[in-house]
């Protein structure tokens, strides 16, 4: 569709909530035109994740030069088959997919490297901690930094000590096997429960797909 001064065009980044009335937006790039049913969202991604085990694609990719990003839609992004959108522009969470933190280790065999990641994460826990936030220069949105660690409890015991009187103590210590700092940027009127809930299910989703690096010999 060829566009004129007077008509706006569907841009990349631009995720309009539909309704009824509202500004209309006509469709430049059908290939790449996603729905969100629970969101009731339009936008662009010029890729979608893959599909996952509930049989859908959560994920828009939508800015080729920070492919990290992604906005997410719990029904699974779908295509949009109208040639306009009929609504507002909308500004929903950003997401950034963390890369799996990386421990060298060799194997000789493939199972036993499978087990030793199987190992590995069995058990352990996970812990998050807000650092700062900061906000955005030119932006209407803030960047949150976050720590995230795995780690592992272990029991131990010590002599304690008190005027004549000596006893057994049990400490419990965390070993930590992983972690890193992160970043997730919100709307500037994004509250603080909103904000501790998507960092938590930030983290969780990153614990899921963490695993050492290992190379396998033969």
């Amino acid at each position: 569709m060829e566009l004129d001064s007077k008509t706006i065009g569907l841009t990349v980044g631009l995720f309009i909530l539909l309704g009824s009335i509202g500004t209309i937006y006509y469709v430049t790039n059908p290939d790449i035109t996603y729905y969100c049913n629970d969101t009731n969202v339009v936008g662009m991604c010029f890729k979608l994740s893959n599909i996952n085990e509930a049989g859908i694609q959560s994920r828009c990719y939508y800015n080729e030069s920070t492919p990290t990003k992604y906005k997410i839609c719990t029904t699974g992004w779908i295509k949009y088959k109208e040639d306009k959108v009929i609504g507002e522009p909308t500004n929903l969470p950003t997401y950034i997919e963390i890369l799996p933190f990386v421990i060298q280790k060799d194997f000789i065999k493939k199972t036993d490297a499978e087990s030793y990641i199987t190992t590995l994460k069995t058990g352990k826990k996970i812990d998050v901690s807000i650092l700062k936030t900061e906000q955005r220069p030119f932006s209407s949105e803030i960047e949150v930094f976050w720590k995230v660690r795995i780690y592992e409890e272990y029991n131990e015991m010590d002599v304690k000590c008190e005027e004549l009187e000596c006893f057994d103590v049990l400490i419990i210590k965390q070993n930590v096997i992983a972690e890193e700092i992160l970043t997730t940027k919100f709307d500037e009127n994004a509250d603080e429960n909103m904000i501790n809930q998507t960092i938590q299910l930030n983290a969780q989703e990153w614990f899921s797909r963490w695993q050492p690096n290992i190379i396998i010999s033969k």
